[in-house]
């Protein structure tokens, strides 16, 4: 699995800073170049930016894609971060969602300096 390191490491960057990132921000800062008025470039940076928390998941670190949200007003992540939580955890994401628990996950994790130094640059071209 190819995991674009430069969406993990915005994500990390979100996470230190305890915020999120809009999906259109991310395309912005990134120059992905994805037109969000093309299905097929919608469905395509959800896939990019599971990836890589299906990479974090696999190393046992949260779901960095939970700080990815929408831009409308609850600015919220989207039906395939759920489906992708339930699919890794096997449980029930709607009480975690509802309490922010994949975020402050993410703050806290990545707000460690040891686990920062030693995760931040994790061979993400592995597998």
């Amino acid at each position: 699995m190819f995991i674009d390191r430069q969406i993990r490491e915005r994500l990390i960057k979100a996470a230190r800073e305890k915020s999120t990132v809009t999906y259109s921000l991310l395309n912005d800062e990134l120059e992905l170049g994805f037109d969000f008025r093309i299905a097929d470039d919608r469905v395509d940076i959800g896939l990019d930016i599971e990836d890589v928390s299906i990479f974090e998941h696999e190393k046992g670190r949260p779901l960095l894609s939970a700080l990815v949200v929408s831009s409308g007003a609850k600015k919220t992540q989207g039906s395939g971060f759920n489906k992708l939580c339930e699919k890794l955890d096997g449980v029930d994401w709607k009480s975690k969602k509802k309490n922010r628990g994949y975020e402050k996950e993410c703050y806290a994790f990545w707000g460690d300096n040891d686990n920062y130094k030693k995760f931040r640059d994790d061979d993400t071209s592995a597998d």
